[in-house]
């Protein structure tokens, strides 16, 4: 359980790294997601960053209690989560 969270934190660092890194706001209207764009708009980059920790701190946490009772199911959500992540942080890179 331990590497399906850490491996889950890593995945959303990394997007949270790759939005920070290639958002500006010259370029924000590119943003695919709307409330992301709408976020770094009226709150700037922290608040971003704040509410993608936020989430990744409320996943994680509903797989630890998951993990008592139910140990595939949380690292399958976990697993799902982390694969989203990913794609999060390759389209941020891959469409700026």
């Amino acid at each position: 359980m331990k590497l399906a969270i850490a491996a889950f934190a890593l995945a959303s660092a990394l997007d949270a790294a790759t939005f920070g890194f290639v958002t500006t706001p010259a370029n924000v209207a590119g943003e695919a997601n709307p409330v992301a764009r709408a976020l770094f708009v009226s709150g700037g980059l922290l608040a971003v960053w704040a509410i993608k920790t936020a989430a990744a701190t409320l996943i994680a946490a509903a797989g630890l209690v998951l993990a008592r009772r139910r140990p595939r199911l949380s690292f399958a959500l976990l697993g799902v989560f982390a694969v989203l992540s990913i794609a999060a942080a390759t389209s941020n890179v891959v469409l700026a």
